[in-house]
């Protein structure tokens, strides 16, 4: 693991730390596997939709980045929980685009 990595990891958890205080302790992650090793020092919060407090998203899951309508659906009973974003960009830019 890089010292970056270990960086990103503390921030997380302090950052999990007010998330917890304000929404409730056990969250679902919406985002690519990738974003995971991030969630390993709370890992215990880490639970499915439908018991979870609050929803975190990282980014969208890499087999539904441009289906709108899945995310839609996916989250259609779930509109109640508080949805926090990571990183709220208006506008990504990939590639060479």
């Amino acid at each position: 693991m890089t010292s970056f990595s270990k960086i990103l990891i503390i921030l997380f958890v302090k950052f999990f730390q007010f998330l917890s205080k304000k929404f409730g302790k056990s969250f679902f992650h919406l985002g690519p596997e990738r974003d995971i090793s991030v969630f390993e020092k709370v890992k215990d919060n880490r639970t499915d939709l439908h018991e979870c407090d609050f929803i975190l998203c990282t980014g969208l899951f890499d087999d539904y980045d441009n289906d709108l309508d899945y995310y839609k659906k996916f989250l259609l009973k779930h509109i109640s929980k508080k949805l926090i974003c990571t990183n709220p960009d208006l506008i990504v830019h990939r590639g060479n685009t």
